[in-house]
C-alpha cells in the first residue's frame, strides 16, 4: 500500500516501479521482484546507521548518505565498491581486498612477489545464507530470471535495479567463481 515516511521536515514517499500495490507480500518475493515499499519500510526499521554500518562492513568504501532513499540503492556508487561487496557475499561474507596481481613469476616460474589479500568475516555465517537464498530467488523466479534464457544455467545469486524512468539499469551477482557488475 502506498506509503509516506517523515523525517527531519521532510517527506519521502517511496513508490514500486510498477507504481501499483499488491497488499499483502512475503519478504522473498519482495525481494525478488524489487518491490520497493516493504524494502523502505524494514529498512527504516533497521535504521539508516546500521544500513550504513553493514554496507562498510560488505566493503563499500564510499561516503554514505544518511537519507532514506539510501535504503533503495540511491546512491551512486563505483564499480569497484560494488564488486567488493558482492565478493564479500559470494565468499560466504569473507570479505577480502580485492587485487589484480596475485603472484609475480619470473622466467623459470619462480615466485618472486606474491599478494597476500587481508581478510575479515563481519558477518554470522546463517545471515550471509539467508541473503545468499533471498539472491538466488532473484535468478530463479525474479527480476533476472530471464537469465537462463539467455542461456545461463549455471548455480547464481544476483539483484538487479532500476532508477526512475529506466535511466539506469544494472545487475550485480555472482556463481561459484564469477563475480559481476
Amino acid at each position: 500500500e502506498p506509503w509516506v515516511y517523515k523525517y527531519h521536515n521532510k517527506v519521502w514517499k517511496p513508490r514500486n516501479y510498477e507504481k501499483t500495490f499488491r497488499g499483502s507480500i512475503t519478504l522473498k518475493d519482495a525481494f525478488s521482484h524489487s518491490v520497493n515499499i516493504p524494502a523502505a519500510k524494514i529498512g527504516v526499521d533497521i535504521g539508516l546507521d546500521k544500513i550504513i554500518e553493514t554496507a562498510h562492513d560488505l566493503g563499500i568504501q564510499e561516503s554514505l548518505p544518511e537519507v532514506p532513499s539510501l535504503i533503495l540503492g540511491s546512491v551512486e556508487l563505483g564499480s569497484l565498491d560494488v564488486l567488493r561487496a558482492y565478493s564479500t557475499l559470494a565468499n560466504q561474507g569473507t570479505r577480502t581486498d580485492l587485487s589484480a596481481i596475485q603472484v609475480i613469476l619470473d622466467s623459470q616460474n619462480r615466485v618472486l612477489a606474491r599478494n597476500i589479500p587481508r581478510t575479515e568475516t563481519p558477518f554470522p555465517q546463517e545471515a550471509i545464507a539467508t541473503l545468499n537464498d533471498l539472491l538466488r530467488t532473484v535468478i530463479t523466479e525474479g527480476t533476472a530470471s530471464s537469465l537462463a534464457q539467455h542461456g545461463y544455467s549455471k548455480l547464481a545469486f544476483g539483484k538487479t535495479g532500476t532508477t526512475s524512468f529506466s535511466r539506469d539499469a544494472w545487475f550485480a551477482g555472482y556463481s561459484e567463481k564469477l563475480v559481476a557488475v
